[in-house]
């Protein structure tokens, strides 16, 4: 909760690509956080005004914004919403990266965000989105492994992962194996990626044993404290 809160001041301190809700407007969430997909991502507080202000909003709400989230943008929208306390009342940082599978469509429209502003995208800007696509869509991490299967996947990590969408309100109970997988964008053209396996797999250097993931912390004033290779 300390660090959550940490988060939540920075972002009302520093303000970048952070947007502002104070009331339950899901249409214009939805719009605000499809755009941010589209674009380089960023934030929307809820609850809490562009002054520092809370306002709160009601605790059921925040399911309610999983749910109309994983119901009304497609495809999935890479996202996290974190709710936390701030002044006795409850508020929610909704943070959402640029995507890998732009467009990203609510309503059946797209949606960009150019400077300060939402707006909504042109057939050129359609365009080029697609063929940001198509650029993403060539790079290693979403390149498929054709003789790769659900039998290489630890079922440990994906329990880890089924427990934290399901918290976070943005998977079904009744999810399958492959349909985490899908959910985290780690299934590209009907098979696991390159990304799918280092993350996933039971023996990730099996299919690639020149993989390694460094881990670096930053403490205050962002000094590094310690970096660790895995």
């Amino acid at each position: 909760m300390a660090n959550d809160n940490y988060i939540l001041e920075f972002l009302l301190q520093h303000k970048e690509n952070v947007f502002f809700a104070t009331e339950a407007d899901i249409p214009q969430i939805l719009i605000t956080a499809s755009a941010l997909g589209n674009t380089n991502g960023g934030t929307i507080v809820l609850g809490v005004k562009s002054t520092g202000e809370t306002v709160g909003m009601p605790a059921s709400f925040f399911d309610e914004i999983n749910r109309h989230i994983n119901d009304e943008i497609t495809p999935s929208l890479p996202y996290t919403l974190t709710s936390m306390e701030r002044k006795g009342k409850q508020v929610a940082v909704l943070s959402v990266w640029e995507g890998a599978d732009k467009p990203y469509i609510v309503d059946g429209q797209i949606f960009l965000h150019i400077g300060d502003t939402i707006s909504k995208a042109d057939s050129e800007q359609i365009i080029r989105l697609l063929n940001q696509k198509v650029c993403i869509g060539n790079s290693w991490e979403r390149t498929p492994i054709y003789d790769a299967s659900k039998e290489d996947i630890a079922e440990g990590v994906i329990e880890r992962f089924r427990n934290q969408l399901q918290k976070d309100g943005r998977l079904p109970e009744d999810s399958t194996t492959m349909g985490i997988m899908r959910r985290l964008g780690f299934i590209s053209a009907g098979n696991i990626t390159n990304a799918g396996i280092v993350v996933t797999a039971r023996e990730p250097a099996a299919f690639f044993p020149q993989t390694r993931i460094r881990v670096s912390v930053f403490g205050d004033n962002q000094a590094l404290q310690e970096v660790r290779v895995f």
